[in-house]
This record gives structure tokens, C-alpha cells and sequence, in this order.
């Protein structure tokens, strides 16, 4: 690999690395909200593993864990599942 070629490459990498960390800051950021349990409007939810690599949103005072499925679940898949309302 020629020189030029090799910094040209070194630039993209790092673009690209500031463009993932940049990402990863602003994901940190945002304010994440839980909703109550939408059967007994119980505050106090928890974040359970519920199967291994499965994350679901439970309430301990009317024992309903929230959406999740036999795949991987992250936890924002989780909250995101949680907190959809049917209207």
C-alpha cells in the first residue's frame, strides 16, 4: 500500500471513529423513561433478564413481564416494547 493510499485510509478510519463515538455520546445522553405498569400503574418496574440475552421490563407488584420474544432483546428493544400503549 503506497503512502498516500495509507493516510487516505488512516483519514477515513478516523472519520469514522469520531462519527461512532459522536453516536455513542448522544445515545448516552438521552433521558430514558420507563413507563408504569400498564395493568396496576405501579411505578416501581424493573429490568429483568428473563431468559438468557432476553431483557424485559417486569412489575413486581402484579408479576406481568413485559413484551419480549425467544430472540436476543436488548434493553432499549425492551423499554421501546414496554412502553407502547395501544390507544
Amino acid at each position: 500500500m503506497s503512502t498516500n493510499a495509507f493516510d487516505q485510509f488512516e483519514r477515513e478510519f478516523s472519520q469514522d471513529l469520531d462519527r461512532w463515538e459522536t453516536s455513542r455520546e448522544q445515545r448516552q445522553k438521552r433521558l430514558i423513561v420507563i413507563l408504569p405498569c400498564p395493568f396496576c400503574n405501579n411505578e416501581d418496574v424493573v429490568v429483568d433478564e428473563v431468559k438468557p440475552n432476553v431483557i424485559a421490563i417486569t412489575c413486581e407488584e402484579c408479576q406481568v413481564i413485559g413484551p419480549h420474544a425467544d430472540l436476543d432483546q436488548s434493553l432499549e428493544v425492551a423499554i421501546q416494547r414496554w412502553n407502547a400503549r395501544k390507544s
